[in-house]
């Protein structure tokens, strides 16, 4: 029982460590931000804690919403099929989390907004700091 101890003690004190290199990751340099520019085709993301990862590269908020008026295209909500409305008077605001890739960013130094094409259509989104 003694070898059994000390095996999980050991398999549980190298997931902590991980863990903590993990944390450790400054992926600060990679925030896609106000001074930032970029333009870049995504193929990837992954969602953490509210920051999309772009490409395992890039860090965006996951709420950044589409500036728009009263028109976004249909292929939105068609990519979006879990939607749930609390009510019948709720209004679908598309943030850059309902965008899923394939698509292109297109970010210019010191603006609080972005593109992504896609489908032949530009949007455009307000940059949220994270």
């Amino acid at each position: 029982m003694g070898i059994r101890f000390k095996k999980d003690k050991m398999q549980f004190l190298l997931l902590m460590l991980l863990g903590f290199i993990h944390s450790c990751i400054d992926y600060g340099n990679n925030q896609i931000n106000f001074e930032r520019e970029i333009t870049t085709r995504i193929h990837k993301i992954k969602s953490e804690r509210g920051v999309l990862i772009l490409n395992n590269t890039f860090m965006l908020a996951s709420s950044c919403p589409l500036v728009y008026h009263k028109y976004f295209p249909d292929w939105i909500v068609e990519d979006t099929s879990n939607l749930v409305f609390s009510s019948k008077n709720s209004v679908f605001i598309p943030t850059i989390y309902d965008i899923k890739p394939p698509y292109k960013l297109i970010k210019k130094k010191n603006t609080d907004f972005f593109k992504v094409v896609k489908n032949r259509d530009t949007l455009t989104f307000k940059l949220i700091d994270f």
